[in-house]
């Protein structure tokens, strides 16, 4: 047997130790009261021993301050998942989503608010358009003018594009016409009815009013001058077709 001296003689303690370990029979799996020697820093580096029952709740203890435990763990502040932080409230938004993966990837590509574009679709029936709508071709069965009734005409009257692309009056006076928002390739019709008295309406001298001599004003009453007015976008051009008798 080896004899060592254990305050002085530490290179044989330790060569003493190895062989002791080296020899000693082998065990598979430890258990709970199983213990191996330790250095007792706190009893004057006295020789000792730990417990696996202790050992591993002092490694529960240690870790447990590092990391989440598995079974319900609580996170705070962000996870970071490769270059990706993740916060508490983005994956709030995602437990509560019933999407499927298919679902999900139909917004790929999507660049804008997806409510806005689709309210900046047209219905496909009995749809309400505003403003100006452009298309290479249309293809329809029937077009249908929106029809604005003045009334009696006066001295003067204003025809808005924007209203209506039909307008009808009863000519009460010689009426000075002119025209709003109303831009190149656009057009207008003006239904004038005969009061009974030969009225002569004018339009703006910027515009073009061709055929004009041979114009009959109405006279009678109900009787029908129609005006088609076109921007060509360098004028308007106006016709004129009369006189009509009143039909219904």
């Amino acid at each position: 047997m080896t004899k060592v001296l254990l305050d002085t003689d530490t290179a044989a303690l330790a060569a003493a130790t190895a062989t002791t370990n080296a020899a000693a029979a082998s065990k598979a799996t430890p258990v709970n009261a199983d213990s191996f020697p330790i250095v007792n820093s706190a009893s004057s580096n006295a020789i000792g021993r730990v417990t696996f029952t202790n050992f591993k709740a002092f490694l529960k203890t240690y870790f447990d301050s590092l990391y989440a435990t598995i079974a319900n763990p609580t996170f705070t502040g962000e996870i970071g998942i490769g270059s990706v932080n993740v916060s508490e409230t983005e994956l709030g938004i995602l437990e509560g989503a019933t999407l499927t993966t298919a679902e999900l990837n139909y917004v790929d590509g999507v660049t804008s608010s997806i409510q806005t574009q689709i309210g900046n679709k047209a219905n496909a029936a009995n749809a309400a358009l505003t403003g100006v709508a452009t298309a290479d071709r249309i293809t329809f069965k029937q077009a249908k003018a929106t029809v604005s009734a003045i009334g009696n005409s006066g001295s003067s009257q204003a025809l808005n594009a924007d209203n209506a692309t039909i307008f009808t009056c009863s000519l009460t006076g010689n009426t000075s016409f002119t025209f709003s928002n109303f831009a190149s390739g656009d057009s207008i019709e003006l239904h004038a009815y005969g009061d009974g008295t030969q009225r002569t309406p004018t339009f703006p001298t910027a515009k073009t009013l061709y055929n004009a001599a041979t114009i009959a004003y109405p006279t009678g009453t109900g009787e029908l001058l129609v005006f088609t007015a076109r921007h060509n976008g360098t004028e308007v051009v106006i016709s004129a077709a009369g006189n009509y008798a009143a039909f219904s």
